[in-house]
């Protein structure tokens, strides 16, 4: 498999707190307050946190704020 045609399903607390791979920057605690408030989807494995881009997308799609004008 080619480099470019991989392309990474899920994300750790660290790589979504530095933005890695076009993603906006979230920080741990923001994080942490999403999963425990149920605000954001996650999978645990063992002790490890992580997120699909599109459960990323869809929290901060959720935290829109429309304009007024």
């Amino acid at each position: 498999m080619k480099t470019e045609e991989y392309q990474k399903e899920y994300f750790t607390n660290d790589e979504v707190a530095s933005g890695i791979a076009g993603l906006i920057k979230i920080s741990k605690n923001t994080l942490r307050n999403a999963r425990w408030k149920r605000q954001i989807r996650f999978t645990k494995v063992g002790n490890m946190v992580v997120y699909k881009r599109e459960w990323i997308q869809a929290y901060l799609d959720r935290n829109e704020v429309a304009t007024i004008a």
